[in-house]
């Protein structure tokens, strides 16, 4: 899904169910600050999230909580994961404990928003095709 598109579903749900959007959200980076948090963590963020934290900066949106790039929030994407470089970057969770991410190969996060499942401790790939999917499904419950 473009970018636009996905703004276009955002805005129809801000309509019919503004009270939904009414929490504060998280501060809006500048490119410097993702080109600082992708240098300090080793990894290559996808473009849709770039887009996202860009428009709306992260922590509340809808239904749902995507990890942002704001260091003074308890959705900071840093707090959730480690500067080791790993197999997943968390992006958000589920509220039971579960948590959703990207898995990284070489220093790239892949499009795609992957599930973990705490209790079996495995990786459900691909729960959702990329990050504008996952926000539309669990955000706005479309």
């Amino acid at each position: 899904m473009e970018f636009e598109q996905f703004e276009k579903r955002v805005e129809k749900a801000r309509a019919e169910q503004p009270l939904l959007f009414g929490l504060e959200r998280d501060a809006i980076p500048d490119r410097e600050e993702i080109s600082r948090f992708q240098q300090e963590y080793g990894v290559r963020l996808p473009e849709q999230y770039i887009q996202f934290v860009l428009r709306y900066g992260g922590g509340y949106f809808g239904y749902t909580v995507l990890y942002s790039l704001d260091r003074g929030s308890p959705f900071y994407l840093g707090a959730h994961n480690t500067k080791e470089p790993g197999e997943l970057l968390f992006i958000g969770e589920n509220g039971c404990g579960d948590s959703y991410a990207f898995c990284v190969r070489e220093g790239r996060c892949g499009e795609a928003v992957a599930l973990w499942e705490h209790e079996e401790g495995r990786v459900l790939p691909a729960a959702f095709s990329d990050l504008f999917d996952y926000l539309i499904k669990t955000g706005l419950k479309g």
